[in-house]
């Protein structure tokens, strides 16, 4: 029989290690220990000790499960018809395409198709144009301005009562006073410029040395108004200024003023003009002979006539000279010429026809513009002058028909504007376009409205562009006409101030 084993001291205390005391927690005491020293079951645990035991069991518990089980993620569709096998899908879409299909060819437009195009649940077809509806409805405002018109006299009375009833139970706040504060205010007028002192007193010794200098007979031959103008030429600053005093001192809207008198003075200009051959002379006298035809029109074609109509057809040498050509185009400009010049103009213009002079006829062509008034009065002259006219003839027969289709008829009062000319409507030329032209793919509708926003849109961006160059030239034109208005006021200052220097320098004597 084997013998006992002893245990020892110290292989206990080697198996066995003590915990560290600073890892250890006290557990909840279920009972009370009375003796010091008294080991209790339980009362103390290993907190790095159950730890590490807790992480082994789990590498060999949970790990070897998920390992034996081979789990992964997986994506569950839940889309509609996802859950669905692959024959009953392949069927859905065959039958969501065919439905496309047939959409598709529902919106195509042909020639035999019976459903009528529709827009907003209404047919196009059915539809009339817009202006037959704008039409409709100012037939109808008409026809209630008529009735209101029939209706008013009754309601007057009625309505004068309740306005006056009215205003005695309103009364004026704040603000009515103060806006009838400011409309009783008197409103500031413009006044002249700011004048120096020495400005003033040039502009009236210029007005009395004018006035003095001025003859009190109006001048009738070229040789008194070139005496006329040496007396007063000391006064005035330009020609232009002089001629235009003479047409207001001796007008025959003045008392004690004669139109024969007015008429001999606009003999005198013309002849005096004709003997100078300047542009200043020219543009000065062509200004004051306009004016001076809306005071005396009789009296200035006769003028007119008598120096240049009958001085041309005197010379046999069949040569006008530029001051006389210049001349005789301001005639169209004046607004109401009599028949006698009117006629003088025709048969000059026949006459320089019949020389074949291109010079001449193109410069006189322009005074054909007053047949445009009353064209019935001489129909015979300008047809005659019309077919004397070699250098025009493309033009003469087209001139000929349109002057035949007039006919006696009324004259027409045409006004004359000096504005820009605004542009062409752009409906006419669309409906020009759409008639002249046919396109096999124009022939549905929706074809034909595209096709007319394009012309639409093309006409307008056209219109802008040329409103544009309109805005563009009336801007430099008024930028150049502002300079040169600027450029005329500093020369008349300077001259003004270089005067009363001078005057100054002299001792005003």
């Amino acid at each position: 029989m084997k013998g006992k084993k002893k245990k020892t001291f110290t292989s206990s205390l080697a198996k066995k290690q003590k915990a560290n005391p600073f890892e250890r927690l006290g557990n909840k005491r279920t009972r009370r220990v009375a003796a010091l020293n008294d080991r209790v079951k339980g009362s103390f645990r290993d907190v790095a000790k159950a730890r590490a035991k807790s992480e082994s069991r789990r590498k060999a518990g949970l790990l070897a499960d998920l390992a034996r089980e081979r789990r992964e993620n997986e994506f569950i569709d839940r889309r509609i018809g996802a859950d669905l096998d692959e024959s009953r899908q392949s069927e859905l879409r065959f039958q969501k395409a065919a439905e496309s299909r047939a959409s598709k060819r529902q919106k195509q437009i042909t020639k035999n198709e019976e459903e009528p195009l529709t827009h907003s649940g209404k047919a196009l077809g059915l539809d009339d144009d817009f202006e037959e509806e704008i039409n409709e409805e100012e037939r109808e405002v008409a026809e209630l301005d008529e009735e209101f018109a029939a209706l008013a006299p009754l309601l007057a009375p009625e309505m004068i009562k309740r306005r006056q009833s009215a205003r005695k139970y309103m009364r004026a706040d704040d603000y009515d006073m103060t806006l009838r504060e400011l409309m009783s205010e008197r409103r500031a007028q413009a006044t002249e410029p700011a004048w120096s002192r020495e400005e003033v007193a040039r502009r009236e010794l210029l007005a009395l040395d004018n006035a003095a200098l001025l003859p009190t007979e109006c001048p009738g031959t070229s040789h008194d108004l070139e005496a006329c103008l040496k007396q007063i030429e000391n006064g005035f600053l330009d020609i232009s200024a002089a001629f235009e005093s003479l047409r207001i001192v001796f007008s025959p809207r003045l008392p004690g003023r004669s139109a024969t008198d007015f008429g001999n003075l606009a003999t005198a200009i013309i002849s005096f003009t004709k003997q100078k051959i300047d542009q200043l002379y020219i543009d000065a006298a062509a200004t004051t002979i306009i004016k001076m035809a809306h005071d005396a029109p009789r009296e200035i074609a006769l003028a007119l006539k008598t120096e240049l109509l009958d001085t041309v057809f005197a010379k046999k040498e069949y040569v006008i000279s530029l001051t006389e050509l210049c001349l005789l185009r301001i005639l169209p400009r004046i607004r109401s010429p009599r028949a006698l010049l009117r006629r003088g103009i025709i048969i000059l213009a026949h006459f320089l026809a019949r020389i074949q002079n291109d010079e001449f006829l193109l410069g006189c062509l322009a005074c054909l513009v007053a047949h445009e008034l009353e064209p019935h009065l001489y129909l015979p002259e300008v047809q005659a002058f019309l077919k004397s006219a070699q250098p025009i003839e493309p033009i003469t027969q087209a001139q000929i028909d349109w002057l035949k289709s007039l006919g006696p008829q009324e004259p027409k009062i045409q006004e004359q504007f000096s504005g820009v000319e605004p542009p062409p409507t752009i409906e006419p030329r669309i409906e020009h376009r759409l008639m002249n032209k046919h396109d096999a793919h124009l022939d549905g509708p929706t074809a034909q409205l595209k096709h007319t926003k394009r012309l639409l849109n093309r006409e307008r961006r056209g219109a802008m562009r040329e409103l544009r160059r309109d805005a563009d030239f009336l801007h430099s034109l008024r930028s150049k006409q502002q300079n040169e208005d600027l450029s005329s006021k500093r020369s008349d200052r300077q001259k003004n101030y270089n005067w009363i220097q001078d005057r100054s320098a002299k001792g005003w004597q």
